[in-house]
């Protein structure tokens, strides 16, 4: 009885004390050398203990400080890595307050012959240099077949909504590229749509310069966030590809497939989606609006449209087929190619793609409004079918002539189609209340 009494006892005593501690609480500390030199810039990381993924990540400031702000009170790793210092890492308890305090963090530096070693044995989750975010893509686990959309969700700092959007450090990306290079016209979706994430060996996000600032060498104040995916070893030569197949009831569909051919001089896909599942799987902002290094925007002198079939859309932003209220049935199909050349002073990358969406929709409205001695009735009938396509190319060529002029030639070409058919009925009908 008394063993009884005292267990009790103890599980009491542990579930006050831990229900006196905050449930979300801020960490915070300083990072500085041996000789309390404060290390601006140090990256600080939380882990999990269990598998070592990462919760969080920061970066310390000109005082050497960081912080981690509503932080869920458990159980971390803490790990401070900085160039040419050992790696540094702290076993956290829960806080009994609010604010976990370390004080300063102390790391020691590195003879240079060791620090080859020491940087292939750390493999942190992420490293910061500059304004680019570098994460190590074999950190983060997916399950097998899983897309590079699917690996980005798993990144901190990285958000990617239903519709594949991706936005990073809350900012929208505007570019995704292949080992240095544009694929299928700089379309963030592309990539991360179809390219499988073993494939992927590091995702570094960075702030894009403009291309004028690039040529010139002067910035100009304008950048953009964009993702580089660097492929592993295996995959920058030779072939792959991914096909994806999934069916519901109601004879819903979807299949989904891409071949790549890479090597050091060339990038070669082709890609490819049909569904019944109202996913037209691109975007304008994606595949109309070619930015950066196979560009054009609404002032390239290289940009052409035209318009066949009913009138010309604006493509300002929304889906590049689906202009759509969310009503009705699509039937969508979509291909496209791509090809890039890189050699010595010479840069050549094409695309072409071609996307189809068919809206059939039937809608059927019966409205009653009742009144003091009768009430009326409407029904309205609505059958309408809207069917859109659109081809996109784009083409861009980079010489460089010498060390001072590079000759940049650029061309780009979309023409789009629609029918639109609409058959509506009206019922109108009134009785008196007897």
């Amino acid at each position: 009885m008394k063993k009884i009494l005292l267990l009790i006892s103890i599980l009491l005593f542990t579930h006050l004390v831990n229900a006196q501690n905050p449930s979300r609480i801020v960490i915070k500390g300083s990072i500085k050398d041996t000789a309390g030199t404060a290390l601006s810039a140090a990256t600080v990381m939380l882990l999990q203990p269990k598998d070592s993924s990462l919760v969080n990540f920061a970066r310390a400031n000109e005082s050497g400080t960081f912080e981690f702000k509503n932080v869920r009170n458990a159980n971390y790793i803490l790990k401070v890595s900085y160039v040419g210092y050992l790696p540094y890492q702290q076993v956290l308890s829960p806080s009994a307050s609010e604010i976990n305090d370390l004080g300063n963090l102390k790391i020691k530096p590195i003879a240079k012959e060791l620090i080859e070693v020491v940087v292939k044995t750390a493999r942190a989750p992420l490293t910061i240099r500059g304004d680019t975010i570098e994460y190590n893509a074999s950190s983060f686990k997916v399950p097998p077949g899983s897309s590079v959309e699917d690996l980005l969700r798993r990144l901190p700092g990285i958000e990617v909504d239903a519709s594949g959007n991706i936005k990073a450090q809350g900012k929208d990306v505007k570019k995704v590229l292949v080992d240095g290079k544009t694929f299928f016209g700089d379309d963030p979706k592309a990539a991360t749509k179809n390219l499988g994430a073993e494939t992927i060996s590091k995702i570094q996000v960075f702030n894009d310069k403009s291309e004028q600032a690039k040529l010139t060498g002067v910035d100009d104040g304008k950048k953009e966030k964009a993702i580089n995916l660097e492929l592993k070893e295996e995959f920058k030569k030779g072939a792959f590809g991914k096909v994806t197949v999934a069916a519901g009831t109601e004879s819903r569909g979807v299949l989904r497939g891409n071949y790549n051919r890479f090597n050091k001089k060339e990038q070669f896909s082709i890609l490819g989606y049909t569904n019944n599942i109202n996913e037209t799987g691109v975007n304008w902002n994606d595949y109309g609006e070619f930015k950066g290094n196979n560009s054009f925007n609404n002032n390239d002198n290289g940009d052409f449209g035209f318009a066949n079939g009913g009138s010309r859309y604006n493509f300002d932003g929304g889906d590049l087929l689906n202009n759509f209220d969310g009503k009705g049935f699509t039937n969508n199909f979509g291909t496209g190619l791509n090809y890039n050349y890189t050699f010595q002073k010479t840069k050549f990358s094409s695309s072409y793609f071609y996307n189809q969406t068919r809206l059939s929709l039937d809608q059927f409205e019966e409205k009653k409004t009742f009144l003091q001695n009768s009430f009326f009735s409407n029904t309205d009938t609505t059958g309408k079918t809207d069917f859109r396509r659109n081809h996109s190319v784009a083409m861009r060529v980079e010489q460089m002539l010498d060390s001072s002029n590079t000759l940049i030639a650029k061309a780009n070409l979309r023409v789009s189609h629609s029918d639109v058919g609409t058959n509506q009925s009206q019922r109108y009908f009134t009785d008196e209340i007897h």
